[in-house]
Protein backbone atom coordinates (compact mmCIF):
# COMPACT_ATOMS: atom_id res chain seq x y z
CA UNK A 1 0.00 0.00 0.00
CA UNK A 2 2.79 2.44 0.87
CA UNK A 3 4.27 2.01 -2.62
CA UNK A 4 1.04 3.17 -4.24
CA UNK A 5 0.67 6.18 -1.93
CA UNK A 6 4.21 7.25 -2.87
CA UNK A 7 3.33 6.88 -6.56
CA UNK A 8 0.09 8.84 -6.18
CA UNK A 9 1.66 11.74 -4.27
CA UNK A 10 4.65 11.86 -6.62
CA UNK A 11 2.38 11.92 -9.67
CA UNK A 12 0.33 14.73 -8.14
CA UNK A 13 3.48 16.78 -7.49
CA UNK A 14 5.12 16.23 -10.90
CA UNK A 15 1.86 16.94 -12.74
CA UNK A 16 1.41 20.24 -10.88
CA UNK A 17 5.04 21.17 -11.55
CA UNK A 18 4.67 20.48 -15.28
CA UNK A 19 1.41 22.41 -15.55
CA UNK A 20 2.86 25.49 -13.87
CA UNK A 21 5.80 25.33 -16.28
CA UNK A 22 3.38 26.32 -19.05
CA UNK A 23 2.06 29.23 -16.98
CA UNK A 24 3.48 32.69 -17.45
CA UNK A 25 3.37 33.30 -13.71
CA UNK A 26 6.67 32.28 -12.18
CA UNK A 27 6.33 29.95 -9.20
CA UNK A 28 8.60 31.13 -6.39
CA UNK A 29 11.33 28.70 -5.36
CA UNK A 30 10.71 26.64 -8.51
CA UNK A 31 14.42 25.81 -8.80
CA UNK A 32 14.32 24.10 -5.40
CA UNK A 33 11.19 22.13 -6.30
CA UNK A 34 12.85 20.93 -9.52
CA UNK A 35 15.96 19.79 -7.63
CA UNK A 36 13.89 17.88 -5.08
CA UNK A 37 11.93 16.24 -7.91
CA UNK A 38 15.14 14.82 -9.36
CA UNK A 39 16.23 13.51 -5.95
CA UNK A 40 12.80 11.97 -5.32
CA UNK A 41 12.79 10.11 -8.63
CA UNK A 42 16.11 8.47 -7.72
CA UNK A 43 15.01 7.61 -4.19
CA UNK A 44 11.61 6.25 -5.20
CA UNK A 45 13.22 3.97 -7.76
CA UNK A 46 15.74 2.54 -5.28
CA UNK A 47 13.78 2.39 -2.00
CA UNK A 48 12.57 -1.09 -1.08
CA UNK A 49 12.04 -1.07 2.66
CA UNK A 50 8.90 0.17 4.40
CA UNK A 51 10.73 2.67 6.69
CA UNK A 52 12.23 4.35 3.60
CA UNK A 53 8.79 4.58 1.98
CA UNK A 54 7.35 6.14 5.12
CA UNK A 55 10.01 8.86 4.89
CA UNK A 56 9.14 9.42 1.22
CA UNK A 57 5.42 9.69 2.00
CA UNK A 58 6.05 12.26 4.72
CA UNK A 59 8.33 14.27 2.40
CA UNK A 60 5.80 14.18 -0.44
CA UNK A 61 2.93 15.37 1.77
CA UNK A 62 5.03 18.34 2.92
CA UNK A 63 6.28 18.99 -0.62
CA UNK A 64 2.77 19.10 -2.10
CA UNK A 65 1.60 21.46 0.66
CA UNK A 66 4.60 23.76 0.08
CA UNK A 67 4.04 23.81 -3.67
CA UNK A 68 0.34 24.65 -3.32
CA UNK A 69 1.27 27.53 -1.02
CA UNK A 70 3.73 28.84 -3.61
CA UNK A 71 1.10 28.51 -6.35
CA UNK A 72 -1.38 30.58 -4.35
CA UNK A 73 1.30 33.18 -3.65
CA UNK A 74 2.12 33.42 -7.35
CA UNK A 75 -1.54 33.91 -8.26
CA UNK A 76 -1.98 36.67 -5.66
CA UNK A 77 1.15 38.40 -6.92
CA UNK A 78 -0.18 38.36 -10.48
CA UNK A 79 -3.53 39.84 -9.49
CA UNK A 80 -2.50 42.41 -6.89
CA UNK A 81 1.11 43.46 -7.21
CA UNK A 82 4.41 42.85 -8.95
CA UNK A 83 6.19 42.60 -5.59
CA UNK A 84 5.94 40.33 -2.61
CA UNK A 85 4.78 41.86 0.65
CA UNK A 86 6.99 41.54 3.78
CA UNK A 87 4.60 38.90 5.07
CA UNK A 88 4.90 36.91 1.84
CA UNK A 89 8.69 37.21 1.87
CA UNK A 90 8.73 35.85 5.40
CA UNK A 91 6.52 32.96 4.25
CA UNK A 92 8.90 32.22 1.38
CA UNK A 93 11.85 32.06 3.76
CA UNK A 94 9.86 29.66 5.92
CA UNK A 95 8.97 27.51 2.90
CA UNK A 96 12.59 27.46 1.76
CA UNK A 97 13.65 26.20 5.18
CA UNK A 98 10.99 23.50 4.91
CA UNK A 99 12.32 22.44 1.52
CA UNK A 100 15.83 22.21 2.99
CA UNK A 101 14.47 19.91 5.70
CA UNK A 102 12.83 17.76 3.02
CA UNK A 103 16.20 17.46 1.26
CA UNK A 104 17.82 16.44 4.56
CA UNK A 105 15.18 13.75 5.06
CA UNK A 106 15.70 12.41 1.53
CA UNK A 107 19.39 11.93 2.28
CA UNK A 108 18.35 9.33 4.86
CA UNK A 109 16.82 7.20 2.12
CA UNK A 110 19.52 4.87 0.70
CA UNK A 111 20.43 4.96 -2.98
CA UNK A 112 20.18 1.83 -5.11
CA UNK A 113 23.88 1.05 -4.68
CA UNK A 114 23.61 1.30 -0.90
CA UNK A 115 20.38 -0.66 -0.78
CA UNK A 116 21.90 -3.56 -2.70
CA UNK A 117 25.10 -3.65 -0.69
CA UNK A 118 26.14 -6.96 0.74
CA UNK A 119 26.21 -5.45 4.22
CA UNK A 120 22.43 -5.17 3.95
CA UNK A 121 22.08 -8.93 4.33
CA UNK A 122 20.87 -8.71 7.92
CA UNK A 123 18.12 -6.25 7.02
CA UNK A 124 17.03 -8.41 4.13
CA UNK A 125 16.94 -11.50 6.34
CA UNK A 126 14.77 -9.66 8.85
CA UNK A 127 12.47 -8.55 6.05
CA UNK A 128 11.97 -12.14 4.94
CA UNK A 129 10.64 -13.10 8.38
CA UNK A 130 7.36 -11.54 7.27
CA UNK A 131 7.18 -12.18 3.55
CA UNK A 132 3.67 -10.83 3.14
CA UNK A 133 1.28 -8.68 5.13
CA UNK A 134 -2.18 -9.76 6.14
CA UNK A 135 -4.66 -8.14 3.76
CA UNK A 136 -6.21 -5.05 5.32
CA UNK A 137 -9.88 -5.71 6.09
CA UNK A 138 -10.72 -2.25 4.72
CA UNK A 139 -9.72 -3.54 1.28
CA UNK A 140 -11.73 -6.75 1.35
CA UNK A 141 -15.11 -5.40 0.26
CA UNK A 142 -16.28 -6.86 -3.03
CA UNK A 143 -13.56 -9.53 -3.24
CA UNK A 144 -15.28 -12.53 -1.63
CA UNK A 145 -16.56 -14.06 -4.88
CA UNK A 146 -13.24 -13.52 -6.65
CA UNK A 147 -11.34 -15.05 -3.72
CA UNK A 148 -13.55 -18.16 -3.77
CA UNK A 149 -13.09 -18.46 -7.52
CA UNK A 150 -9.28 -18.39 -7.23
CA UNK A 151 -9.35 -20.99 -4.42
CA UNK A 152 -11.45 -23.32 -6.58
CA UNK A 153 -8.94 -22.93 -9.43
CA UNK A 154 -6.12 -23.85 -7.05
CA UNK A 155 -8.00 -26.95 -5.89
CA UNK A 156 -8.80 -28.33 -9.33
CA UNK A 157 -6.97 -31.36 -10.68
CA UNK A 158 -4.32 -30.53 -13.26
CA UNK A 159 -2.48 -32.74 -15.71
CA UNK A 160 0.91 -32.32 -14.02
CA UNK A 161 -0.24 -31.65 -10.46
CA UNK A 162 0.60 -27.93 -10.39
CA UNK A 163 -2.03 -25.21 -10.87
CA UNK A 164 -1.03 -21.84 -12.29
CA UNK A 165 -3.09 -18.66 -12.00
CA UNK A 166 -2.35 -15.17 -13.33
CA UNK A 167 -4.09 -12.10 -11.92
CA UNK A 168 -3.93 -9.06 -14.24
CA UNK A 169 -5.22 -5.54 -13.67
CA UNK A 170 -4.31 -1.88 -13.64
CA UNK A 171 -2.57 -0.29 -10.66
CA UNK A 172 -4.89 -0.05 -7.67
CA UNK A 173 -7.32 -2.72 -8.90
CA UNK A 174 -6.58 -5.03 -5.94
CA UNK A 175 -4.39 -7.74 -7.48
CA UNK A 176 -2.12 -8.05 -4.46
CA UNK A 177 -5.06 -7.77 -2.07
CA UNK A 178 -6.86 -10.62 -3.83
CA UNK A 179 -3.73 -12.80 -3.70
CA UNK A 180 -3.27 -11.99 0.01
CA UNK A 181 -6.88 -12.89 0.77
CA UNK A 182 -6.42 -16.24 -0.95
CA UNK A 183 -3.14 -16.90 0.87
CA UNK A 184 -4.65 -15.99 4.26
CA UNK A 185 -7.93 -17.85 3.85
CA UNK A 186 -8.53 -20.68 6.34
CA UNK A 187 -9.21 -23.10 3.50
CA UNK A 188 -5.88 -22.44 1.78
CA UNK A 189 -3.90 -22.41 5.03
CA UNK A 190 -5.31 -25.84 5.87
CA UNK A 191 -4.62 -27.32 2.44
CA UNK A 192 -1.36 -25.71 1.26
CA UNK A 193 2.02 -25.69 2.98
CA UNK A 194 4.40 -23.95 2.67
CA UNK A 195 2.88 -20.69 1.45
CA UNK A 196 5.42 -18.16 0.19
CA UNK A 197 5.04 -14.57 -1.02
CA UNK A 198 7.72 -13.27 -3.41
CA UNK A 199 7.42 -9.46 -3.91
CA UNK A 200 8.90 -8.56 -7.29
CA UNK A 201 8.03 -4.85 -7.44
CA UNK A 202 11.42 -4.25 -5.78
CA UNK A 203 13.14 -5.80 -8.80
CA UNK A 204 11.58 -3.48 -11.38
CA UNK A 205 15.08 -2.68 -12.64
CA UNK A 206 15.94 -5.26 -15.30
CA UNK A 207 19.63 -5.05 -14.42
CA UNK A 208 19.03 -6.38 -10.91
CA UNK A 209 20.06 -9.96 -10.19
CA UNK A 210 16.63 -11.55 -10.35
CA UNK A 211 17.98 -15.07 -9.93
CA UNK A 212 19.77 -14.31 -6.68
CA UNK A 213 16.85 -12.32 -5.28
CA UNK A 214 14.15 -14.93 -5.98
CA UNK A 215 16.17 -17.99 -4.94
CA UNK A 216 17.50 -16.34 -1.78
CA UNK A 217 14.01 -15.28 -0.82
CA UNK A 218 12.46 -18.71 -1.41
CA UNK A 219 15.21 -20.61 0.43
CA UNK A 220 15.14 -18.24 3.41
CA UNK A 221 11.38 -18.67 3.65
CA UNK A 222 11.87 -22.43 3.60
CA UNK A 223 14.23 -22.23 6.56
CA UNK A 224 17.69 -22.28 4.99
CA UNK A 225 19.24 -19.49 7.06
CA UNK A 226 22.70 -19.77 5.54
CA UNK A 227 23.92 -21.31 2.35
CA UNK A 228 25.69 -20.85 -0.96
CA UNK A 229 23.30 -18.05 -1.96
CA UNK A 230 25.30 -15.71 0.29
CA UNK A 231 28.15 -15.98 -2.21
CA UNK A 232 28.22 -14.43 -5.66
CA UNK A 233 25.63 -16.10 -7.89
CA UNK A 234 27.05 -17.92 -10.92
CA UNK A 235 25.38 -20.28 -13.40
CA UNK A 236 26.75 -23.24 -11.43
CA UNK A 237 25.53 -21.97 -8.06
CA UNK A 238 22.12 -21.12 -9.55
CA UNK A 239 21.71 -24.73 -10.60
CA UNK A 240 22.75 -25.89 -7.11
CA UNK A 241 20.23 -23.54 -5.53
CA UNK A 242 17.50 -24.80 -7.85
CA UNK A 243 18.28 -28.37 -6.79
CA UNK A 244 18.05 -27.28 -3.12
CA UNK A 245 14.74 -25.54 -3.80
CA UNK A 246 13.38 -28.59 -5.60
CA UNK A 247 14.33 -30.86 -2.67
CA UNK A 248 12.73 -28.47 -0.15
CA UNK A 249 9.44 -28.40 -2.06
CA UNK A 250 9.30 -32.03 -3.22
CA UNK A 251 6.35 -33.97 -1.85
CA UNK A 252 4.69 -30.79 -0.57
CA UNK A 253 1.52 -29.06 -1.66
CA UNK A 254 3.07 -25.61 -1.77
CA UNK A 255 1.64 -22.27 -2.87
CA UNK A 256 3.92 -19.50 -4.15
CA UNK A 257 2.78 -15.98 -5.11
CA UNK A 258 4.99 -13.91 -7.41
CA UNK A 259 3.56 -10.46 -6.79
CA UNK A 260 3.76 -7.37 -9.04
CA UNK A 261 5.94 -8.75 -11.84
CA UNK A 262 6.99 -6.09 -14.35
CA UNK A 263 9.22 -7.68 -16.95
CA UNK A 264 9.28 -10.77 -19.11
CA UNK A 265 12.40 -12.70 -18.20
CA UNK A 266 13.47 -15.94 -19.88
CA UNK A 267 14.66 -17.29 -16.53
CA UNK A 268 11.24 -17.34 -14.90
CA UNK A 269 8.86 -17.59 -17.86
CA UNK A 270 6.81 -20.69 -18.70
CA UNK A 271 6.47 -21.89 -15.12
CA UNK A 272 5.37 -25.50 -15.16
CA UNK A 273 6.69 -26.34 -18.61
CA UNK A 274 9.29 -28.86 -17.34
CA UNK A 275 6.99 -31.72 -16.46
CA UNK A 276 9.80 -34.24 -16.28
CA UNK A 277 12.77 -32.65 -14.57
CA UNK A 278 15.73 -34.84 -15.43
CA UNK A 279 18.00 -32.41 -17.25
CA UNK A 280 20.80 -31.62 -14.82
CA UNK A 281 21.87 -28.65 -16.96
CA UNK A 282 18.52 -26.94 -16.65
CA UNK A 283 18.90 -23.62 -14.81
CA UNK A 284 15.39 -22.19 -15.25
CA UNK A 285 13.31 -21.28 -12.19
CA UNK A 286 10.77 -23.89 -13.22
CA UNK A 287 13.36 -26.58 -12.51
CA UNK A 288 13.15 -25.74 -8.81
CA UNK A 289 9.35 -26.12 -8.71
CA UNK A 290 8.39 -29.81 -8.43
CA UNK A 291 5.12 -31.05 -9.89
CA UNK A 292 2.69 -33.79 -8.98
CA UNK A 293 1.51 -32.91 -5.46
CA UNK A 294 -1.27 -30.43 -6.23
CA UNK A 295 0.73 -27.27 -5.54
CA UNK A 296 -0.06 -23.85 -6.94
CA UNK A 297 1.53 -20.70 -8.37
CA UNK A 298 -0.11 -17.27 -8.49
CA UNK A 299 1.39 -14.43 -10.53
CA UNK A 300 0.11 -10.83 -10.30
CA UNK A 301 1.03 -8.09 -12.75
CA UNK A 302 -0.25 -4.96 -14.47
CA UNK A 303 1.07 -6.29 -17.77
CA UNK A 304 -0.88 -9.08 -19.46
CA UNK A 305 2.05 -10.10 -21.64
CA UNK A 306 4.15 -10.87 -18.56
CA UNK A 307 1.51 -13.15 -17.01
CA UNK A 308 0.87 -14.97 -20.28
CA UNK A 309 4.57 -15.79 -20.54
CA UNK A 310 4.71 -17.09 -16.97
CA UNK A 311 1.50 -19.11 -16.55
CA UNK A 312 -0.15 -19.29 -19.98
CA UNK A 313 -3.00 -17.33 -21.54
CA UNK A 314 -5.57 -19.92 -20.50
CA UNK A 315 -4.85 -19.23 -16.82
CA UNK A 316 -5.45 -15.46 -16.82
CA UNK A 317 -7.86 -13.90 -14.32
CA UNK A 318 -8.55 -10.24 -15.15
CA UNK A 319 -9.53 -7.44 -12.76
CA UNK A 320 -11.10 -4.93 -15.12
CA UNK A 321 -12.10 -1.44 -13.97
CA UNK A 322 -14.45 -0.70 -12.39
CA UNK A 323 -13.48 -3.52 -10.06
CA UNK A 324 -15.88 -2.48 -7.30
CA UNK A 325 -19.32 -0.87 -7.22
CA UNK A 326 -20.01 2.47 -5.54
CA UNK A 327 -21.15 0.89 -2.26
CA UNK A 328 -17.96 -1.15 -1.93
CA UNK A 329 -15.79 1.88 -2.70
CA UNK A 330 -17.62 3.91 -0.06
CA UNK A 331 -17.22 1.06 2.46
CA UNK A 332 -13.46 0.95 1.86
CA UNK A 333 -13.24 4.74 2.16
CA UNK A 334 -15.16 4.72 5.48
CA UNK A 335 -13.10 1.83 6.86
CA UNK A 336 -9.90 3.73 6.04
CA UNK A 337 -11.20 6.86 7.77
CA UNK A 338 -12.08 4.81 10.85
CA UNK A 339 -8.62 3.24 10.89
CA UNK A 340 -7.14 6.76 10.86
CA UNK A 341 -9.37 7.89 13.71
CA UNK A 342 -11.85 9.88 11.63
CA UNK A 343 -15.61 9.40 11.65
CA UNK A 344 -17.25 8.91 8.26
CA UNK A 345 -20.40 10.66 9.53
CA UNK A 346 -18.52 13.97 9.58
CA UNK A 347 -21.04 16.38 7.97
CA UNK A 348 -18.62 17.65 5.31
CA UNK A 349 -17.60 14.13 4.27
CA UNK A 350 -21.19 12.88 4.18
CA UNK A 351 -22.18 15.72 1.85
CA UNK A 352 -19.36 14.84 -0.55
CA UNK A 353 -20.07 11.11 -0.81
CA UNK A 354 -20.95 11.30 -4.51
CA UNK A 355 -17.82 13.26 -5.45
CA UNK A 356 -15.57 10.98 -3.40
CA UNK A 357 -16.98 7.76 -4.88
CA UNK A 358 -16.76 9.22 -8.37
CA UNK A 359 -13.04 9.90 -7.92
CA UNK A 360 -12.45 6.23 -7.04
CA UNK A 361 -13.46 4.94 -10.49
CA UNK A 362 -14.19 1.55 -8.97
CA UNK A 363 -10.60 1.03 -7.80
CA UNK A 364 -10.12 -0.22 -4.21
CA UNK A 365 -6.73 1.44 -3.81
CA UNK A 366 -8.11 4.78 -4.97
CA UNK A 367 -10.80 4.58 -2.26
CA UNK A 368 -8.22 3.74 0.39
CA UNK A 369 -5.78 6.44 -0.77
CA UNK A 370 -8.53 9.08 -0.69
CA UNK A 371 -9.42 7.92 2.81
CA UNK A 372 -5.80 8.30 3.93
CA UNK A 373 -5.51 11.79 2.43
CA UNK A 374 -8.90 13.19 3.41
CA UNK A 375 -8.67 12.00 7.01
CA UNK A 376 -6.00 14.68 7.50
CA UNK A 377 -8.07 17.48 5.94
CA UNK A 378 -11.36 18.08 7.71
CA UNK A 379 -11.72 21.80 7.17
CA UNK A 380 -14.67 22.10 4.76
CA UNK A 381 -12.97 24.37 2.20
CA UNK A 382 -9.67 22.49 2.39
CA UNK A 383 -11.45 19.16 2.02
CA UNK A 384 -13.38 20.35 -1.03
CA UNK A 385 -10.18 21.55 -2.65
CA UNK A 386 -8.43 18.28 -1.83
CA UNK A 387 -11.10 16.15 -3.52
CA UNK A 388 -11.40 18.40 -6.56
CA UNK A 389 -7.64 18.60 -7.01
CA UNK A 390 -7.14 14.85 -6.88
CA UNK A 391 -8.51 14.32 -10.37
CA UNK A 392 -9.12 10.75 -11.55
CA UNK A 393 -6.87 8.55 -9.41
CA UNK A 394 -5.14 6.46 -12.08
CA UNK A 395 -2.17 4.58 -10.70
CA UNK A 396 -1.75 2.22 -13.61
CA UNK A 397 0.88 4.13 -15.60
CA UNK A 398 2.82 6.07 -13.00
CA UNK A 399 5.80 3.74 -13.30
CA UNK A 400 4.91 1.75 -16.43
CA UNK A 401 7.35 1.95 -19.35
CA UNK A 402 5.78 3.05 -22.70
CA UNK A 403 6.48 -0.42 -24.16
CA UNK A 404 7.02 -3.20 -21.59
CA UNK A 405 10.39 -4.61 -22.67
CA UNK A 406 11.53 -8.18 -22.59
CA UNK A 407 14.78 -9.26 -21.05
CA UNK A 408 17.71 -10.26 -23.21
CA UNK A 409 17.97 -13.94 -24.09
CA UNK A 410 20.65 -14.20 -21.45
CA UNK A 411 19.25 -12.70 -18.22
CA UNK A 412 22.80 -12.05 -17.02
CA UNK A 413 23.76 -9.89 -19.98
CA UNK A 414 23.70 -6.09 -19.50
Amino acid sequence: MSVEIVQFLMTKFTTALQETGKDQNQIPLRKYFEEIKVDLEKKIHSSTHIPARDILIDCLYKLNDAFIECQMMSQRKCCLSTYYSPKELFSLVKIKRGLSKIEDCLRKVPDASTASSSCDGLVRRQTYEHSYETADTSECYGFKDRMEEIIKLLQRESEDGLNRIGIVGMGGSGKSTLAQLVLNSAEVQKEFSPRIWVPLSQTIDQDSDIKEYVLEHLLLELGEEEGPYEQQTTDTSVHSLLISLNKQLSGKKYLIVFDDVWYVNTWYEQLGSCQVQIDELDDQLDYGLPKGCGGGIIVTSRIEQVVKKMVGEENLHGLLAPVLNSDDCWSIFKATLKKNGTHADHPTIAKMKHEIVEKCHGLPLAAKTLGDIISTKLDQQELLGCVLDCGPIDLSKSRLPPNPPTSPTNPDSP
